[in-house]
């Protein structure tokens, strides 16, 4: 099922989109909900109003070389034992067609296109056979770095959460 955040008017809803129509949803989409037959017509939005938005860095090792990062900083996330993660600020986040707004004095600013995980509810330390039981869907995100800062600090925040990256 294809769900979709819309916003109409101001006011956001989910919908189930089906032949390029959306069809409003009723109820909670976290639990328990029910598509109607009523076309909504809207904006497409990000899919939730997050907590956090948590990232994972340096995943392979075309991209490591890619950022032409110091050779120790290349030691370390290749031998690394645990996932570089980082985190994005929500107000980094910005609905599809926004526009990404870039800091005074950037030079250097790049973009990737990710896989997104929408989390449905909290956990912590959870199995991976249970896995499935807390991803609501999936989608695409846009992930924006200042290079030049990223090459600059060990962790990332700086160089990946302004605002609409």
């Amino acid at each position: 099922m294809k769900i979709a955040r819309l916003l109409v008017g101001d006011v956001f809803v989910y919908a189930q989109k089906k032949d390029d129509k959306f069809y409003l949803i009723e109820g909670d989409i976290f639990s328990k909900f029910t598509v109607t037959d009523v076309e909504v017509l809207g904006e497409l939005s990000y899919p939730v109003e997050p907590s956090k938005i948590v990232a994972l860095g340096a995943n392979y090792k075309k991209h490591i070389g890619e950022l032409k990062r110091s050779v120790s900083m290349q030691k370390v996330v290749e031998e690394k034992k645990e996932p570089l993660l980082f985190l994005k600020p929500s107000s980094a986040l910005i609905a599809n067609g926004e526009t990404i707004l870039l800091p005074k004095n950037s030079e250097n600013v790049h973009y990737e296109g990710e896989l997104a995980i929408v989390i449905s509810k909290k956990c912590k330390k959870v199995a991976e056979a249970d896995v499935k039981d807390y991803i609501l869907g999936y989608t695409i995100a846009n992930d924006v770095s200042d290079r030049t800062l990223q090459n600059l600090d060990i962790q990332w925040t700086r160089a990946k959460g302004f605002d609409t990256f």
